[in-house]
């Protein structure tokens, strides 16, 4: 199937209209999804790094990073095909295929408990347990994906809600008294649960949940360049912190996971939500060139702008927020905090880039980025890992980071090179003025606290004013998208 054919549907082939909702409505609901989550995830994170030690996080993180694993094999991106909207049926085909794909992959992974003792005894159970949580997730990935198409997120608060008072009660009684890796399971197996039990009984008249495995393999084949997207980027879905702890141990990895964790916060709090709002946004302009540059840029910019002060905020200050956040034990994580905070600094251009790549069609460009990347990691990460530590695998990733971020030289094809030449200069100096104040601050003779304070200022001020220019854009784009 040539990328021309992929890049667009057949007038057979397209979707009736579908009613929306107000864009506006659901740009702020999917925000604030992800401010109940992040800060539910932040208060049970510092009131737990207090109760329970790094090794036992290391092993938590590490059922992490292998469920997610799993997550990524059984979504495919099927989500993201349905939302391209090239095909009539793919709602209704959707909830099948991700059924299918489950039950295989849940299969697999009950195979694979005894190789996972070799890392940690405490491993094979805590994977097992959060592993239920594949389970739900089966039907509200095709629902939230459905409700995002439908520009009807706000539906997504009140579940949202529910799930995060479930994670924090359950997380701190129960690990307050085990203090064990596995009642952190426990805490997300609940916490899930409830989402997807409110969320799905809020929304049952409004998407498709039944599954159709008649159709399963047909979508599979459909959503091909999405489902080998998937395939060759799975080695990115934060494997790091499972690298870490195989050539370095648990509370190595306990360290740096905590660590990626906080540097991460952000960049899930921007990225994910605006992302997901502009997936149908790209998909409805893929044929006009100006349009689709603008949009670009725009994206790029407001992620990078709010990303970027945030990680030179914490490069600049990581002794002091470890400390407050997580006490002294957890001193050790600091120079991994200085370390991955560059990471979110490579990725936005790249990611935001993969979402044009993906909804014009252009899916085998990224495809072998993927797989450039992702053999960087393995090779670098592995071997350099295994000589010299954690600092051998961040090099790896960086390295990865790197080529992924080569993206955006295949979008001149879709927006033309100015934008591209434009954003690149325009991040540049954005790195320049978000280090410079931070440097000179820190040569300054005040208090931990007095640094970190003037640092937050200085970065409040360089996002007020980068942000400034996409206002008008953003105003004009919910009045000519509002229902």
């Amino acid at each position: 199937m040539s990328e021309a054919t992929l890049a667009a549907p057949s007038p057979a082939a397209a979707e009736p209209a579908r009613p929306s909702g107000n864009l506006a409505l659901s740009i702020g609901s999917g925000y604030l999804v992800q401010i109940l989550s992040q800060a539910t995830t932040l208060i049970t994170r510092v009131a737990l790094a207090r109760i329970i030690a790094p090794t036992e996080w290391g092993v938590f993180g590490e059922a992490v990073v292998i469920v997610g694993v799993v997550d990524t094999l059984r979504e495919l991106n099927l989500t993201q095909w349905a939302t391209s909207g090239r095909t009539q049926r793919h709602w209704r085909d959707l909830p099948g295929a991700i059924f299918a794909t489950t039950v295989v992959l849940l299969l697999g992974l009950l195979a694979s408990m005894p190789l996972l003792t070799r890392l940690s005894p405490q491993l094979p159970l805590t994977t097992a347990i959060l592993a239920l949580t594949l389970i739900p997730r089966t039907w509200t990935l095709g629902a939230e994906a459905e409700l995002n198409s439908r520009q009807r997120l706000f539906r997504l608060v009140a579940p949202q809600g529910l799930g995060a008072l479930a994670f924090v009660l359950t997380a701190i009684v129960i690990s307050a008294h085990f203090k064990t890796a596995w009642a952190l399971s426990v805490a997300s197996v609940m916490q899930v649960s409830l989402y997807a039990a409110f969320l799905l009984w809020r929304s049952r008249h409004e998407v498709f949940l039944r599954p159709r495995l008649s159709r399963a393999w047909r979508s599979l084949v459909s959503a091909q360049d999405f489902v080998w997207l998937a395939l060759a980027g799975v080695l990115l879905t934060q494997v790091d912190g499972l690298l870490v702890g195989s050539v370095a141990g648990a509370t190595a990895a306990g360290f740096y996971i905590m660590a990626s964790w906080l540097t991460s916060r952000l960049p899930f709090l921007v990225e994910i939500p605006l992302l997901r709002v502009m997936l149908p946004v790209f998909a409805a302009k893929r044929g006009d060139r100006d349009a689709l540059g603008s949009i670009f840029k725009r994206t790029a910019m407001s992620i990078n702008y709010l990303e970027a002060a945030w990680c030179f905020l914490l490069m600049f200050n990581a002794s002091f927020v470890v400390q407050q956040l997580f006490g002294d034990r957890w001193t050790a994580s600091i120079p991994f905090v200085i370390l991955t905070a560059v990471y979110p600094l490579l990725s936005p251009l790249g990611t935001v880039g993969w979402e044009v790549l993906r909804m014009t069609g252009r899916t085998r460009l990224v495809l072998w980025n993927l797989i450039a990347n992702s053999i960087a990691f393995v090779v670098i990460g592995v071997s350099l890992g295994l000589r010299i530590g954690v600092v051998g695998v961040v090099i790896g990733y960086y390295v990865a980071t790197l080529i992924n971020s080569l993206v955006i030289f295949a979008l001149p094809s879709q927006i033309g090179w100015p934008i591209v030449r434009q954003v690149l200069r325009e991040v540049g100096l954005l790195y320049a003025a978000c280090a410079v104040p931070l440097i000179l601050v820190g040569f300054m003779p005040i208090p931990p606290i007095a640094r970190f304070a003037t640092d937050l200022v200085l970065m409040a001020v360089i996002v007020l004013i980068g942000m400034r220019p996409l206002l008008p854009f953003v105003r004009s784009t919910l009045a000519g998208r509002g229902a």
